[in-house]
């Protein structure tokens, strides 16, 4: 899945400007140095001997030892009570986020009531503006209407003596030199003590902090919810939030490897309630550049979500909880910071912390309990509405080595988006930069070709938002301006990182989306090389995005031809094709790869023709067995292969050649599509028009699966449910389209004329034919409905109103054809089994067992098929007919063999024009 970019409060930046303002104009702060840095605070993180993972599943000894309440007593004043520091002591349990931003400093109050200038204050930004989301100067504190508007920023190393207060970003590094006295140096952080390098001799140096901590200096916390109105926590709710939600738990992940012991808790967790784990630490998939989907998915199917944070910290509460939680209508279940945190950041009374409950298990009791009571879970929501989480973006710059480039820094956003050129800039070089480094590990080229290599976590991060920023059609023409794609080409040809491979593929992927793009990136024969060497590769995320890639690339028609040629020259894509089919597990990659091979060969016939083997479609079985008959989107896309493969000559001796196992998942598909009484045809036709055709081919060619599917009704019963909801569509499209050519005739457009200045004889008469049409088609429906003997029959003349599409046209009169043929030669292959039959019978003078088959079927469609599908059927047959052949005349011979009276009635209403609609009719069929 993909994750949202990480919060970060921008606003904290002029909250920052203010505070050090009002702290550099009182002479006497600038020659002391504050207390301790967050992170020696040792009782504010867990201890690395506290990790261990109780195999009983007891975690709640070492979760609540590292998390006695630590909330700072009132012994740790001297840093609130400081001079230093403003908001005081009352603000000490709030962020002070908004104090600080709109405080101003007493000095700067005087002074301009005296009318006297105001001297400047320089911003060092020491290493580049990356994460600050500022441009150089002043203009923008105006621009904002700060309270404080004296400040200018600048990242120019050379003005370090002049500055009056140096901010340092993650990183220890700083000036060789001593900190001036009159200085003030900041250090802005935001991962946790675990994923921050170890710290050491820098206790005197930093003045000031600016990290998620509530106790920094300047607090700048991920996201932060702030209520509306302070004494309104909670509104009446507006709906049920477990309405339709079937599935229990769900968690999105991918780093498998943090130190918490996060991934044990939810193995423990797993064997007492369902948990379905989505990315690399689970089976599941739900991709980065479908995350709209993922969080749709999350909101509609899920009732719970663990917002579990790598790092079990004070204050830390991260994008997991805000974007992943609170955004969407699902209840987070929390690992993190300690739970009086959470209830400092969050809503009233919308998270579980683990922390409440001694076991996993005890846990999973208690959300069982919530998932059987609707009212209990809907409690949690009841803070919606009360406020609102402001989402700020980092908009960060090239590091400090290529800032010397004055185009770049001069450069603003990429086009019309917010999106930052300089961030992006840093991004790659970043990767690039990393890609040099793992190269050049000497250890790696001793463990040899197989050796992996694992990605920084903050340069993943980085990367996973480039991707999401992919998807925006102006970025991706900013990268292929910026010559991106040589660079992902490169990264890819050379790392040895999956997780790098598999987002820069993913990035590519995204590009291929934009027209222009997709063609200038297929006639780079290193993307194609690339693309297609990477389908022998062993990572399951990356040939999923490969997949992909070659999905989009075939899917234009202006970039297809040099894929084409590429593949037909790389003579071992079908063997990695068939490995995918035959080997992978990943349902997503399956799917892509199928959807790859189906646009592959339905634009390409002479390499449809050469790769219709056996082994290609024993192979797509495989895939089949492992997704399943109801992953119907998966399904149907090979059943469109399986179409594809059968207009080839070597198609069909190979689909005969593989006849035993085909037809079982083909049946189970339309056993389980025709399972409701009722069948949807909606998003259907196409689908059920490739099975059937392929059943079609294989029943007309192989004689012991003809014997086998004739010798139930459940072919015929397919049929049957099928035309019920075909039949009256047919119908309406022959009308729609007799009316179409008479309007035409008439000179009357009936369609898509948007003149408001044509001739209004013929708008009137349009409008006029419409709406008899519209009112011929509800009577119509109500005399369907009269026919359906059925008891519980409803009224679905809205239905027969509704507009189809071209498409839905085109799709409805293939499945119709579709089921004509087949139903015909069924009935022939009936016709010439009794023929042969009474043919014996009348040699031997005897009678023939052999019958008794057929006789079965054509006594069940007397007695237990309705009058309204047996019309359907009839005319269906009569419509299927020929010269030679009328497969109607097969029923009314078998229902003469058999006596079957009812059947008879029936057949001859239709062939004389007439609906027999009621079973209790008379006995001449009126």
């Amino acid at each position: 899945m993909r994750i949202h970019p990480r919060k970060v409060v921008t606003y904290g930046l002029f909250a920052l400007a203010v505070f050090f303002v009002f702290l550099l104009y009182n002479q006497n702060l600038l020659t002391k140095v504050d207390s301790d840095p967050p992170w020696k605070d040792l009782s504010h993180r867990r201890a690395l001997s506290d990790l261990k993972v109780d195999p009983h599943g007891l975690f709640h000894e070492h979760v609540v030892k590292a998390r006695q309440p630590t909330t700072p007593s009132r012994t740790e004043a001297p840093r609130t009570t400081s001079s230093r520091l403003w908001p005081s002591l009352e603000y000490y349990e709030d962020d002070r986020i908004l104090a600080q931003m709109a405080h101003r400093p007493k000095g700067v109050l005087e002074k301009e009531k005296k009318g006297e200038s105001v001297k400047e204050k320089v911003i060092l930004v020491y290493h580049g503006y990356g994460s600050w989301g500022v441009q150089p100067g002043r203009n923008q504190f105006k621009e904002q209407k700060c309270p404080v508007q004296h400040c200018h920023v600048t990242d120019d190393r050379r003005r370090i003596n002049e500055a009056d207060i140096v901010m340092f970003h993650h990183s220890p590094s700083r000036p060789w030199a001593p900190r001036p006295p009159n200085q003030v140096w900041l250090l802005f952080m935001l991962e946790s003590p675990y994923h921050t390098p170890g710290l050491t001799g820098v206790n005197d140096v930093f003045n000031w902090t600016a990290t998620y901590r509530h106790d920094s200096v300047i607090v700048a916390p991920y996201e932060r919810f702030t209520l509306f109105n302070e004494s309104v926590k909670t509104l009446p709710l507006k709906k049920n939030y477990a309405a339709g939600k079937t599935k229990k738990v769900a968690w999105f992940v991918s780093n498998c490897g943090a130190r918490n012991g996060r991934r044990q808790y939810v193995e423990e967790l797993a064997k007492h309630i369902q948990v379905d784990i989505y990315g690399a630490c689970g089976p599941l998939r739900c991709p980065r550049h479908k995350a709209n989907d993922c969080f749709s998915m999350l909101t509609k199917d899920y009732k719970f979500y663990l917002s579990f944070e790598n790092s079990n910290c004070r204050d830390y509460i991260t994008e997991k909880f805000f974007v992943n939680g609170l955004t969407n209508d699902v209840l987070p279940i929390v690992m993190g910071a300690a739970p009086e945190d959470y209830a400092r950041a969050a809503p009233y009374h919308s998270f579980i912390h683990v922390d409440e409950f001694e076991t996993p298990k005890d846990l999973a009791e208690y959300l069982h309990k919530l998932d059987n009571n609707d009212s209990l879970y809907n409690e949690y929501f009841r803070w919606k509405g009360t406020g609102k989480s402001p989402s700020w973006e980092r908009n960060p710059s090239p590091p400090p080595e290529l800032q010397g480039d004055k185009d770049l820094l001069e450069a603003g956003a990429i086009h019309n988006t917010t999106f930052s050129k300089h961030w992006l800039f840093s991004t790659l070089m970043k990767l690039i930069e990393e890609v040099e480094r793992e190269n050049d590990n000497k250890e790696s080229e001793e463990q040899g070709s197989d050796f992996r290599v694992d990605v920084d976590e903050e340069l993943q991060t980085e990367l996973c938002k480039l991707w999401d920023m992919s998807m925006n059609s102006e970025v991706v023409q900013f990268l292929q301006e910026f010559k991106a794609v040589e660079i992902f080409v490169g990264v890819i040809s050379k790392s040895k990182a999956p997780r790098v491979t598999e987002i820069s593929m993913g990035i590519l992927g995204n590009m291929a989306c934009d027209s222009e793009v997709c063609v200038a990136m297929s006639e780079n024969e290193k993307v194609r090389n690339m693309a297609l060497l990477l389908l022998d590769n062993s990572d399951p995320q990356t040939l999923n995005e490969t997949a992909r890639l070659l999905y989009t690339s075939l899917s234009n028609p202006e970039a297809r031809g040099a894929w084409i040629q590429a593949i037909t020259q790389a003579e071992d894509v079908q063997d990695h094709i068939n490995f995918i089919f035959q080997s992978s597990t990943n349902s997503d990659l399956l799917h892509n790869t199928a959807e790859f091979l189906d646009v592959l060969l339905d634009v390409d016939e002479e390499l449809c023709e050469k790769w219709a083997t056996p082994l290609l479609i024993q192979s797509m079985l495989e895939a089949i067995k492992q997704i399943g008959c109801k992953y119907s989107e998966a399904l149907e896309t090979f059943l469109h292969i399986f179409q594809l493969l059968s207009t080839t000559e070597m198609g069909v001796e190979s689909l005969v050649e593989c006849a035993d196992g085909l037809c079982p998942p083909l049946m189970k598909y339309l056993e389980i599509t025709c399972e409701d009484e009722i069948v949807g045809l909606e998003g259907k036709q196409a689908a059920l028009a490739s099975a059937l055709s392929v059943l079609n081919i294989i029943f007309t060619s192989h004689d012991g699966i003809a014997t086998k599917l004739l010798k139930d009704e459940k072919l015929l019963r397919i049929f049957l449910k099928i035309l019920e909801p075909l039949m009256p569509l047919i119908k309406q499209i022959n009308e729609e389209d007799s009316f179409e050519m008479q309007m035409e005739k008439a000179g009357v457009r009936t369609k898509g004329d948007d003149s408001q200045s044509g001739q209004e004889k013929a708008t009137s008469s349009n409008k006029q034919s419409k709406e008899d049409e519209k009112s011929s088609g509800k009577e119509k429906a109500q005399k369907s409905d009269e026919q359906d003997d059925d008891a519980n029959e409803e009224d679905d003349d809205n239905d027969d109103d509704d507009e189809i599409s071209e498409k839905a046209k085109r799709h409805l009169m293939m499945l119709y054809r579709v089921l004509q043929g087949f139903t015909f030669d069924v009935m022939f292959s009936i016709h010439v089994a009794m023929t042969e039959e009474d043919e014996e019978k009348d040699e031997q003078n005897k009678e023939g067992e052999t019958s008794n088959q057929h006789k079965n079927l054509f006594t069940y469609m007397n007695e237990s098929v309705s009058r309204i599908r047996l019309n359907h059927f009839l005319t269906a047959l009569k419509d299927a007919a020929n010269d030679t052949f009328n497969p109607a005349d097969v029923l009314k011979a078998a229902a003469n063999k058999f006596n079957l009276e009812r059947l008879e009635r029936i057949i001859k209403s239709v062939e004389e024009g007439r609906s027999v609609n009621r079973e209790n009719s008379n006995d001449n069929g009126t």
